[in-house]
């Protein structure tokens, strides 16, 4: 929230074709704004070099499954609007005013936000957005062959998001250096720990089970 202050950080502009971009890129690199298009730092944002979308939120993920998630999710988002664009649909472009209002909102209430999910002002509470997500790409999610990792976004779902987990060991603990620790041991587990294994970390320290090794994603789609 605090980078985005930055000219060429935030919410990506909202371009209607690779041409828009270029100029916009091209306009930055002319005026000494940016040297290259890398400088572009856009919470979303196309990666020309790789052909590909970047998200730039994965660095904030503590363990591998939660980490899975978040590529499968992206993977198959970007897919299935592909594949509308293919069919000749138009697809919902939300006033930037709304996405900056959703980035707040996500902000401030975490997993208790009310997102706006379109043009028509439509809200709904982030979950249940996420789990109607999980269920529409699914399809595409098979063609894929990524349906392990886009369910493993349930395991937040089901256990509270970081900040969540951190919040709870720290009141169980009566110290914050719990929620480092619960961070350090989700690394090792390799998944988010529910609230009742939390509780058991703070309580005795037992280190929780790892996860069942995710089956090796093959480089198949960009």
């Amino acid at each position: 929230m605090m980078f985005q202050q930055l000219p060429t950080a935030g919410a990506p502009h909202q371009l209607g074709s690779w041409e828009e971009l270029e100029g916009f890129v091209g306009d930055m690199v002319h005026t000494g704004v940016i040297e290259d298009f890398t400088e572009v730092r856009w919470d979303v944002r196309p990666s020309p070099r790789l052909g590909t979308i970047e998200v730039r939120s994965c660095d904030a993920a503590t363990n591998l499954t939660e980490l899975a998630g978040i590529a499968a999710l992206t993977q198959c988002l970007v897919e299935d609007f592909s594949r509308r664009l293919d069919r000749g649909e138009e697809l919902d472009a939300l006033p930037p005013w709304y996405v900056n209002e959703n980035k707040w909102r996500s902000a401030r209430y975490g997993m208790d936000a009310i997102l706006i999910t379109d043009s028509s002002g439509t809200e709904e509470l982030v979950t249940d957005t996420v789990e109607r997500m999980l269920t529409e790409l699914a399809p595409v999610a098979a063609d894929l062959r990524c349906e392990t990792e886009l369910e493993s976004v349930r395991a937040t779902l089901d256990a509270g998001a970081s900040y969540q987990r951190q919040l709870a060991a720290a009141t169980a603990a009566g110290s914050n250096e719990a929620a480092m620790r619960l961070l350090l041991e989700e690394v090792r587990a390799g998944r988010p720990l529910v609230p009742a294994e939390v509780t058991a970390l703070v309580a005795d320290g037992v280190a929780p089970a790892p996860a069942t090794p995710a089956r090796p994603s093959r480089d198949r789609h960009k």
